[in-house]
């Protein structure tokens, strides 16, 4: 989506600290699927992320998309 979608082409004041976040969001993006399989209520896991670290991978979720909604927002 960062490389082929009109709405993060690279511009503006930073570009290269702007593009090294978003690649190293895009690495805690590929955690995150383990985490949801074998640590959360998405399936039946006996152990869980305690409320601190659950918080921590939401609110990185939540950030993201709010930053692709802000970018795509017609």
């Amino acid at each position: 989506m960062r490389t082929q979608h009109p709405a993060f082409a690279a511009t503006g004041p930073n570009q290269a600290a702007v593009d090294k976040v978003m690649k190293g969001l895009a690495s805690v993006i590929d955690a995150l699927n383990p985490l949801r399989n074998h640590s959360s209520i998405a399936h039946a896991n006996e152990e869980l992320l305690a409320e601190p670290e659950a918080t921590l991978v939401i609110n990185s979720v939540r950030s993201l998309l709010h930053y692709f909604n802000a970018k795509t927002r017609i």
